[in-house]
């Protein structure tokens, strides 16, 4: 397994902070980061690298590749002309946990049963919280063996609910394409999590408000194979072939529709075209307007790469459509982030 760990270069803060003063500092937001691929063979070394990334606050992990291996440093971005990362096939996965329900027996306290003798929840247990975790995941997940890991929140609720990023080991790697497709499909785990560039936050926390009830143990393995994804989760070379098919049977359709359409009046078509493009268009502000904090990104590319696509299927002129959606994104993001929707619709509208 490889991590492409990034160390920010002017040592920001990436954990969270929960001062004594009873307010909580959020993650740095980093911008030039230093680069470098570690590596794990099985799940003792994946839970020692991660043990030494908790005293590491200046390094996150992402799933993606280096564009320019040896360039350093880097801006942690893969759309535009600026991009210093890319998608890459990982044998690995981190799910972000976060809402799952810890049932109130677990979380009574067990005296003497923790690590070094000291009190400890039933629940912070990994193999106690995976099973609790497992009732929700897929069947190629909750089977599988991995490494826990407490995020900086865990036990600030009472330990109501589960808060960890757990890695799994794959057993042949797959894409974040093809990663973030399937995270569409279920709840449990944050798609945000699964993409190339988000950060995986690997820092233990700063506790300064003399907390006692965090993890004993912020590591922890639990045994098992590794997880064996379905085939719908593809490799990148595998997932591009999917995709250029995919265009292919769009194109196709937007020609038998235009055939059947034949000896219809010439702009009664390009009425019904120009509708579907409104239509769309409005449905993509809406969707980019209404996507959460870590969503936004994914929903301004995907919200202007189907308008542009039924744009080019018609031949229809995209221009007004794309700057709708523009402005939807820049309402979205703010105009400290102007820069970021620059880039988003510069790369969709090249792509034409």
């Amino acid at each position: 397994m490889k991590f492409l760990t990034l160390r920010e270069t002017r040592g920001a803060c990436n954990a969270k902070a929960w001062l004594a003063d009873g307010t909580v500092r959020q993650y740095d937001r980093g911008f030039l980061w230093h680069p470098e691929e570690r590596e794990a063979a099985n799940l003792e070394e994946l839970a020692a690298l991660l043990f030494e990334l908790g005293d590491r606050r200046d390094v996150i992990v992402v799933r993606g590749a280096e564009k320019t291996p040896g360039r350093t440093p880097i801006l942690r971005r893969i759309i535009g002309d600026e991009a210093d990362l890319v998608d890459a096939d990982r044998d690995w996965i981190c799910g972000d946990v976060d809402g799952v329900a810890v049932p109130e027996g677990l979380r009574a306290v067990v005296e003497g049963g923790g690590w070094g003798g000291r009190p400890m929840r039933l629940i912070e247990s990994a193999a106690v919280a995976h099973a609790v975790l497992a009732a929700e995941l897929p069947a190629w997940l909750a089977k599988a063996g991995c490494v826990w890991q407490w995020s900086g929140s865990a036990g600030r609720d009472g330990w109501a609910k589960l808060k960890a990023h757990v890695w799994w080991p794959l057993a042949r790697p797959v894409c974040s394409a093809s990663l973030a497709e399937w995270g569409a499909s279920q709840s449990v785990l944050d798609r945000a999590g699964l993409r190339p560039v988000q950060p995986l936050y690997t820092a233990q926390p700063l506790i300064e408000d003399g907390f006692a009830d965090a993890p004993r143990a912020w590591v922890q393995i639990v045994p098992g194979p590794p997880a064996e994804p379905p085939r719908a989760l593809l490799s990148l070379a595998d997932h591009a072939a999917k995709e250029r098919l995919e265009a292919e049977e769009r194109r196709a359709a937007a020609e038998r529709r235009t055939a059947a359409l034949a000896y219809t009046s010439p702009m009664a078509v390009q009425s019904q075209h120009l509708a579907a493009l409104s239509r769309l268009t409005r449905y993509a502000e809406r969707k980019i307007l209404g996507a959460g904090e870590g969503q936004r990104h994914d929903s301004i590319l995907k919200a202007a790469t189907a308008v542009a696509r039924l744009a080019d299927e018609h031949r229809l002129d995209a221009t007004d459509a794309l700057d709708r959606v523009e402005a939807a994104a820049r309402t979205a993001l703010g105009a400290k982030r102007a820069k970021e929707v620059t880039r988003i619709m510069e790369t969709v509208r090249g792509r034409g």
